[in-house]
């Protein structure tokens, strides 16, 4: 499911686990996009031509300091920071 997705992908990039947060919402359906052609990679199997995605707000219920981009070995995030709502 979606939410079993946000959690495996919450834990896996950033290190938090359910407990660490609260879901406030998420978005009615699937939001998709498809890629523009210069971002396609061909050479790839499979090709990728865009995503489907399901997007969560959530409440960190936890101290920052238990966030941990190196989860896996090849890590998504260098750093990260919280940002006023309206940050471009």
């Amino acid at each position: 499911t979606p939410d079993e997705a946000m959690y495996r992908e919450l834990s896996e990039e950033v290190g938090l686990q359910r407990e660490h947060v609260e879901v406030i919402g998420a978005t009615r359906g699937w939001l998709r996009y498809r890629l523009p052609r210069q971002y396609i990679r061909r050479a790839s199997r499979p090709v990728c031509i865009g995503q489907k995605q399901v997007w969560f707000l959530l409440r960190m219920l936890c101290p920052d300091k238990t966030v941990s981009l190196d989860q896996c070995d090849q890590p998504e995030f260098d750093r990260w920071c919280w940002v006023d709502y309206w940050h471009p």
